[in-house]
C-alpha cells in the first residue's frame, strides 16, 4: 500500500490518501470542520440490484495505519470517545477516582444512546454518511443516493466497505462518506475519526523502518 500526504491549502492540514492496487482511499478535514472519507476505482468490487460496493483492507503490513485504524475501532465499539489527556489536570488520588467515575459514567451513557445502537451491532460498525437525507418518517429519502461505511475488526486487519446507492446511467461513482462535528446523527461518535485524522497529521510517509508486528504479519502471510 501506497501512503501519500498532500497539503490542504483551506484547512492547513494534510490529506492522506491511502492506495492500493487500483483504489484510492482518501481522508481530509475540510472548510466546514468536517471529516469526509472518499474512495475511487476503475470498477465497483460488486454490485447488486440496489447498491455498489468498494471494500479496502488497512492490514499489519503497515503497522502504525493498522494501529490508528484499530484505536478507532475499539473506541468506538467501547464508547470511549473522550480524551484521556484532563488526566494531566489531576493532582491526587481523590480527583483521579473521581475523573474515572465520571468518565464511566459518560460510557455508560454513550452505549446506551440510539446513536450507539444505530451505529454498532454485533461488533460491526454502519456509518450512514452524515449528508444523508432523511424523510419526515427518518428513512433515507429514495431519491438521494446515501453512501455507508462498515468497519470490521480482524486478527491481522480492519476491514472497510464503501456502499453507495446506484444511480441509472452513473458507472463506478465515488463513494463519500461525511463526518459531522456538529449535527451529526451520531452525536459524539465522530470524536474518534476526528482524533485520528489528526493523529495521522504525523505520519511519516517515508518511514522504511520495519516494526516487529509488520515483520510478523509478513512471516505469517508468507507464500
Amino acid at each position: 500500500m501506497d501512503v501519500e500526504k498532500v497539503k490542504n491549502r483551506v484547512t492547513n492540514t494534510y490529506d492522506i490518501f491511502l492506495k492500493e492496487n487500483n483504489k484510492i482511499f482518501r481522508m481530509s478535514y475540510q472548510g466546514n470542520l468536517d471529516i469526509y472519507w472518499s474512495i475511487r476505482a476503475p470498477e465497483y468490487d460488486y454490485i447488486n440490484q440496489e447498491y455498489g460496493y468498494y471494500n479496502f483492507s488497512i492490514t499489519k503490513a503497515n503497522y502504525l495505519l493498522y494501529e490508528a485504524f484499530a484505536t478507532l475501532y475499539d473506541d468506538i465499539v467501547k464508547a470511549q470517545l473522550f480524551d484521556a489527556d484532563d488526566l494531566n489536570n489531576v493532582s491526587s488520588l481523590t480527583e483521579y477516582q473521581g475523573y474515572l467515575a465520571k468518565r464511566k459514567r459518560w460510557q455508560e451513557q454513550e452505549l446506551a444512546s440510539d446513536a450507539y445502537q444505530s451505529l454498532v451491532s454485533e461488533g460491526v460498525i454502519t456509518w450512514l454518511s452524515d449528508d444523508a437525507i432523511l424523510n419526515e418518517n427518518g428513512d433515507i429519502d429514495s431519491l438521494f443516493p446515501p453512501a455507508f461505511v462498515t468497519i470490521r475488526k480482524q486478527l491481522d486487519a480492519i476491514l472497510l466497505e464503501f456502499k453507495v446507492r446506484l444511480i441509472k446511467g452513473v458507472k463506478n461513482q465515488p463513494v463519500i462518506i461525511r463526518f459531522r462535528s456538529s449535527g451529526s446523527a451520531y452525536g459524539h461518535f465522530y470524536i474518534p475519526f476526528m482524533v485520528m485524522h489528526q493523529k495521522l497529521q504525523d505520519y511519516d510517509c517515508c518511514n522504511q523502518q520495519i516494526h516487529l508486528e509488520e515483520y510478523l504479519y509478513l512471516q505469517r502471510h508468507k507464500k
